[in-house]
């Protein structure tokens, strides 16, 4: 997304759309915990507003994200965040206890995808989580399935360009579980929320992902 997106985006984004993740939220931060103070890297921090939750339950909390607007409004909200690409982590290997992505994979390209997830196997510990969050297929159909399904659509298409696009090809493969079957990585644990059109997948990091997935 050209950062001019990005810019108004920063603005509004709190407004309309935090207190429809609620559910969300939550469950990343439940998929991420651990005994003691655990630390986490959330890539694609945005404007804050996970990292709020990792605050509010004692995480020791880094995030980063591409995006100088986005980033303004999470440290006004006084959290750890800083510049960097999440397809080249500023972090030493096996710096943190967990790592976690929410609703950025859909927006990228297949192979930013894959670099993504590959720094975030990188800078967790072996045996600490991955937590991927994103829009999948729901499991059943029904009622909430559709009308939270047509919801994203919606939204998504309205976004338009490259972001609509990539977000078309991501649903395509699957949505998350799909991408994460692209990636020969099984999870362990699904939490799906929304009528099952969003999905929170934790993986516990062993320590490779397959080069040649996503192209």
């Amino acid at each position: 997304m050209p950062e001019e997106d990005y810019e108004r985006l920063a603005r509004s984004y709190d407004f309309f759309l935090e207190k429809a993740l609620v559910a969300l939220r939550k469950a990343v931060v439940e998929s991420c915990a651990a005994p003691g103070n655990p630390k986490v890297l959330e890539v694609a921090c945005g404007t804050g507003s996970q990292a709020r939750y990792f605050s509010d339950r004692g995480f020791d909390y880094r995030g980063i994200d591409i995006s100088e607007p986005m980033l303004a409004v999470a440290r006004a909200k006084g959290m750890n965040c800083l510049a960097a690409d999440g397809t080249s982590l500023p972090f030493r290997g096996g710096e943190f206890d967990a790592a976690t992505v929410s609703l950025a994979l859909h927006e990228t390209p297949p192979v930013v995808r894959v670099a993504l997830v590959s720094e975030m196997v990188r800078v967790v510990r072996p045996g600490g989580a991955l937590v991927l969050a994103d829009y999948t297929v729901p499991p059943r159909q029904g009622p909430a399935a559709w009308v939270n399904g047509a919801a994203i659509f919606a939204i998504e298409r309205f976004v338009g360009g490259d972001h609509y696009r990539n977000y078309r090809d991501f649903m395509a493969s699957g949505g998350l579980v799909g991408f994460m079957a692209s990636l020969g990585l099984e999870a362990p644990l699904i939490r799906y929320v929304y009528g099952g059109n969003m999905g929170v997948c934790t993986v516990i990091n062993g320590g490779a992902v397959p080069v040649e997935a996503g192209r």
